[in-house]
């Protein structure tokens, strides 16, 4: 071999050295758990041969740089693989606008078109799968949803998505290099997936310690101003474009109708979100935001703002303020509707989708023939509070209208034939039926007064948070006094991995405790529309349905004897497989089977419980425990238990009283 085939050979070698030894460091780590991508859906295997998919809660956390800890997750799905043959099965894609933030789930859109649907369809099986995940750009919305099509089957999909190409996971303001065009996102999600990444994500930056605690949207929202010459306007619009499309023609590669929505926003009740430089130094600023919180405009005041806008014609509040006064003044039409599109297109900080967003989703659906859902044209211009809680999540009432928007798109594009088109809910009529209540109402405007205590969302928007106190002010003078303090308490409980807690759920315990059982029971029923099936939450608050009704009501119908069955058998399915961690779905599981009579199946669960449980949150299982093993005359075990009880100094006291109880 000659000198110089060595020299190559080892310049090769060197060159290969530092590849084989990360490949192999990546390849170590892998095998240690990091890195690597989840699954959308995790497949649990039934009986008979069927597959139950049960969404992997925290996908949508991993497209986060940061934050991914504070994350409330896209929406729990659980459902079976295989669809029924007369079922009806949509899927909904988006963010938190489709997830039906700040609403709880039972009044979301997708859920509100469900029951449209029911009432259309009666007798036919009906499932329209909310799969809205906070904080998303369109990039990680199609990754799920490619993956999640060939899965689930729909037939058809919703694409409701584009408010978040700024400032979202993988938006063009969250990193400008790697989220510039949809290649490089794709190369940013690759590199992000790699188990070296991961490490050093984890030792450098495992939780964000020097951020403030805060509001997701305050954390992701501290960027520079995008002005309205910014390429960045530009590089979003393209990208939501490329995905949306993308999604489109995925579906259409399976079969799958494809309707895509344009997204109305907040614009005659929100004033503009990011720093208005010219604005800021106009010497009346702080007159005209006193005059904005006063509501106080007079004719004289849009000759005023033309003149200032003359030479600052790119100041979203002068267009605000502009369209403000003239619809205040009586002269609300085209010119007023013209400045509020134009402050939302102005925004430094776009939150909402702009118009170039709006024309990029109508160029999807044209690229990909796909039927295209004008939401924004059918809510007509300049819409504000009527519609809107903040800049883009939408009241309870628009959540009823959004769906009652797509029933009708459904219905004109011939995807459903109505068997009884009499029977078509009204607004109120689906409200009613879906438990719409004060305190679902009062949760929201405690929701939307964190929100408007953000610095940049309060900036201009003192009017805003001023009405929602009023709200808030209105609606808990009409709480009962016995109910104020368990409010107070729901409103410190910390979000878990499913989110928040439904409201109604702790409320319905205090209507118990004071003796009020339907009260009770029509706050649970409205809990479990919100409470996602095969999760700790819906068997806890089945439960106490099931009990106030057995206990309180004179007993259980045929209906609820089944519901209960079904209940302690998706708790078997998640003890199966590991899915339950903090004891509850066994404790929960173990006191439906009580109330079934069935206390030998009861004991081994409520047994398992208590072995993840810490001491103080064991004696509520204890109780339980006590009766079963008296029951099943297992006398032994019953003293046992009572005696660990009371040999801890903690819960010697406590115990004393079950004690007392229990052998009376």
């Amino acid at each position: 071999m000659s000198n110089r085939t060595k020299r190559w050979l080892f310049r090769i070698l060197c060159l290969l050295l530092p590849c084989l030894l990360v490949a192999g460091a990546e390849a170590l780590l892998r095998l240690a758990g990091l890195g690597g991508k989840a699954p959308v859906f995790r497949s649990i295997p039934l009986d008979h041969g069927q597959t139950l998919l049960h969404a992997n809660y925290q996908r949508a956390g991993a497209y986060f740089r940061r934050f991914a800890d504070r994350m409330s997750p896209m929406n729990p799905v659980t459902l079976p693989r295989e669809k029924s043959p007369d079922e009806v099965r949509i899927l909904c894609v988006g963010a938190s606008a489709l997830k039906g933030f700040p609403q709880f789930l039972g009044f979301s859109a997708p859920a509100f078109l469900e029951r449209i649907l029911e009432s259309q369809l009666p007798g036919q099986p009906i499932r329209v799968i909310n799969f809205g995940a906070t904080a998303l750009a369109s990039f990680p919305v199609r990754d799920m949803t490619e993956e999640a099509l060939p899965l689930l089957r729909p037939d058809l999909l919703i694409i409701y998505a584009g408010h978040n190409e700024f400032f979202g996971a993988f938006g063009v303001a969250e990193n400008r290099l790697w989220n510039r065009s949809p290649a490089w996102q794709q190369a940013n999600l690759a590199l992000r997936r790699w188990a070296l990444t991961d490490l050093a994500n984890r030792l450098f930056s495992p939780s964000d310690p020097g951020l403030p605690r805060g509001q997701l949207m305050e954390m992701m929202g501290v960027q520079d101003p995008i002005h309205p010459d910014s390429p960045l306007r530009e590089r979003a619009a393209r990208n939501l474009f490329h995905h949306v499309a993308a999604m489109a023609a995925k579906a259409r590669e399976l079969g799958i109708p494809v309707m895509i929505c344009s997204l109305p926003v907040n614009e005659s009740a929100l004033a503009p979100i990011g720093l208005d430089e010219a604005f800021e130094q106009w010497p009346d600023k702080e007159a005209w935001l006193t005059k904005l919180r006063s509501d106080t405009f007079a004719p004289e005041d849009i000759p005023l703002l033309e003149a200032w806008l003359a030479p600052h014609p790119d100041s979203a509040m002068g267009h605000f303020l502009l369209g403000k006064a003239l619809e205040k003044t009586g002269q609300a039409g085209p010119d007023s509707q013209e400045h509020y599109r134009q402050a939302v297109d102005l925004d430094t900080m776009p939150w909402r989708a702009t118009t170039l967003q709006q024309e990029a989703l109508r160029q999807a659906a044209r690229q990909e023939h796909a039927a295209f859902c004008d939401v924004q044209a059918v809510v007509g211009p300049a819409p504000g509070e009527a519609w809107f809680d903040d800049h883009v999540h939408l009241t309870i009432e628009g959540q009823a209208r959004l769906a009652r928007i797509w029933y009708d798109a459904l219905v004109s594009n011939q995807w459903i034939t109505a068997t009884t088109p009499s029977r078509l809910p009204s607004e109120a009529e689906l409200l009613r039926d879906q438990g719409a209540n004060l305190y679902d109402r009062l949760a929201v405007t405690i929701m939307m007064s964190s929100i408007f205590d953000i610095p940049f969302m309060k900036r201009y928007n003192g009017f805003v948070a001023d009405r929602i106190r009023r709200q808030q002010e209105v609606l808990m003078n009409q709480v009962p006094e016995s109910h104020r303090q368990p409010f107070l308490h729901w409103c410190q409980l910390p979000p878990t991995p499913l989110g928040k807690k439904p409201v109604t759920s702790v409320m319905a315990l205090e209507s118990i405790r004071q003796g009020r059982p339907l009260e009770a029971d029509a706050l649970l029923e409205t809990a479990l529309h919100s409470t996602p099936p095969y999760s700790s939450w819906y068997l806890e608050t089945m439960y106490f349905r099931q009990a106030n009704r057995k206990e309180q009501l004179g007993g259980w119908t045929a209906a609820d004897w089944e519901q209960s069955s079904n209940a302690v058998a998706q708790a078997e399915v998640l003890i199966a497989h590991g899915l339950t961690a903090s004891g509850n779905a066994e404790a929960y599981a173990g006191r439906l089977y009580q109330l079934m009579e069935d206390h030998v199946r009861a004991i081994p669960l409520l047994e398992a419980a208590r072995q993840k449980q810490t001491v103080l949150q064991r004696a509520g299982t204890d109780i339980a425990l006590l009766t079963s093993y008296r029951e099943t005359g297992e006398r032994d075990k019953l003293y046992a238990l009572l005696a660990e009880g009371l040999k801890n100094p903690e819960t010697r006291a406590l115990y004393q009283q079950i004690q007392n109880a229990a052998l009376r």
